[in-house]
């Protein structure tokens, strides 16, 4: 089905709707009671919807529309078994009515993005080149602070270190019968404007060395993420028809119900 944007995709979603109602939506027989005034009085109100010019209203229509034709076809289909071939041919027909709508109305969403697109992208255009050119500069800088603090801090303990030792001599104490307490390297604050920072690189995030996969692997087996992983290599291994322990292949069921059935 072609899609296009504006009024000519809401009228396209129209006719999914028509042509769901004519071919694709299967009748029962308490839906054989709707009489024809009934479905031209509701073919008008679908008009009157697609006349409107506003395209938020449109939009609004259009994802009234397909929300409707979904709700009617897993209503129907949902639970209903398909037995012959004229019950196949308006599935398949519901099916392309449906998926016909959705294109439209995806069309008519890009459609009304594309402005605000526009002006994200110029404004990113505009503002990123000097943002992301400041990024080089500021690591450089925080770099050269970090080892000046690193420097100072060293000088700082060493300045305070001697000054213990000269403090102990003074009182008459040898030193290496009562060494100094341990000197507590002095933080080097660095800025004079904003938020002063410490002039020292941040400690690196902790981190874990695996030592053990099985017992690591145990721990974290309930773990969403590692399922899903898991689940991923599966879908693989099923894909290239490799049997994995602990799964049951798709393949697997098709294959014993064909022999069955056989």
């Amino acid at each position: 089905m072609a899609t296009h944007s504006g009024p000519v995709g809401v009228t396209l979603v129209g006719t999914a709707i028509s042509r769901m109602k004519a071919a694709a939506m299967p009748t029962s027989p308490e839906q054989n009671t709707v009489t024809s005034t009934g479905s031209a009085r509701s073919e008008r109100v679908s008009r009157l919807k697609i006349a409107s010019d506003d395209a938020l209203t449109r939009g609004a229509s259009m994802a009234e529309e397909v929300a409707a034709l979904t709700a009617r076809l897993q209503a129907y289909y949902g639970t209903r078994k398909i037995t012959s071939k004229d019950e196949a041919d308006k599935c398949e027909n519901g099916r392309q009515a449906l998926a016909g709508a959705a294109r439209a109305l995806d069309t008519q969403r890009k459609a009304e993005n594309k402005p605000h697109d526009d002006a994200i992208a110029a404004t990113n255009a505009a503002y990123f080149p000097a943002i992301r050119g400041a990024g080089p500069v500021l690591a450089i800088m925080e770099r050269k602070i970090n080892e000046w603090g690193e420097g100072e801090a060293k000088r700082l303990t060493e300045q305070a270190a001697a000054a213990e030792r000269a403090a102990a001599e003074k009182l008459g104490r040898a030193t290496d019968e009562a060494p100094p307490a341990p000197v507590v390297p002095p933080k080097v604050m660095v800025g004079t404007i904003g938020n002063r920072r410490s002039a020292a690189p941040k400690a690196p995030p902790a981190t874990a060395t695996i030592t053990n996969w099985p017992q690591a692997t145990l721990y974290y087996g309930d773990h969403p993420r590692l399922r899903a992983l898991v689940q991923e290599l599966a879908n693989y291994d099923a894909r290239a028809k490799k049997p994995v322990p602990g799964a049951t292949m798709s393949w697997e069921t098709s294959e014993k119900q064909e022999a069955a059935n056989a």
